[in-house]
């Protein structure tokens, strides 16, 4: 027998993107694969997907399971939601000074609402479904002028889901007491 003078092999580490729920908290890689269970500590540093119901029964056995790829057997509805979700954090991760994934605590999907995040600081920014790059392009717009518009509230919330407007939810609040 003839046997190769060397043997060679790649290692490349996976990249943490963000954490997914699916009835236990996971680490999802950059190409959408799950791939460990998360520790408490990686909730706090990186946005934890909520809302996709993904039956245990297409990921639990399957160390290849893939968000971005997975479609067969699983509900249209659960399909839309990661298709709007891999939409969103490509804006992201190209919009960083907009709406970084850094500055994202949760990601919420939902069937009927589509995408919402829960940013750190506790506002909330609901986009919803379709045209994303038109309501990433609104909010930049809003947040670049928020602080000249609301100088006496603090933000609550934007709603983005009509691109025609943009819709705040405010607490006003006494002269000099804006959080920051």
């Amino acid at each position: 027998r003839d046997l190769p003078s060397r043997i060679s092999f790649e290692v490349a580490e996976q990249e943490a993107l963000l954490c997914a729920d699916l009835g236990q908290i996971f680490i999802v890689n950059t190409d959408g694969c799950v791939f460990k269970p998360a520790l408490a500590e990686n909730t706090q540093t990186m946005p934890t997907v909520r809302g996709l119901n993904i039956s245990a029964e297409y990921w639990v056995d399957a160390p290849d399971f893939c968000l971005w790829t997975a479609k067969r057997g699983i509900p249209p509805t659960e399909v839309n939601k990661i298709a709007a979700l891999q939409e969103f954090l490509s804006l992201c991760e190209t919009n960083t000074n907009v709406l970084g994934l850094r500055l994202i605590s949760d990601i919420e999907t939902d069937g009927l609402t589509g995408i919402t995040a829960i940013l750190r600081d506790g506002r909330v920014v609901k986009f919803g479904f379709g045209n994303l790059v038109k309501k990433f392009s609104n909010y930049s717009r809003f947040a670049a002028n928020a602080d000249a518009f609301f100088a006496n509230a603090e933000i609550k919330a934007v709603d983005l889901r009509d691109t025609a407007r943009i819709v705040v939810k405010q607490e006003i609040l006494p002269v000099n007491t804006k959080s920051s």
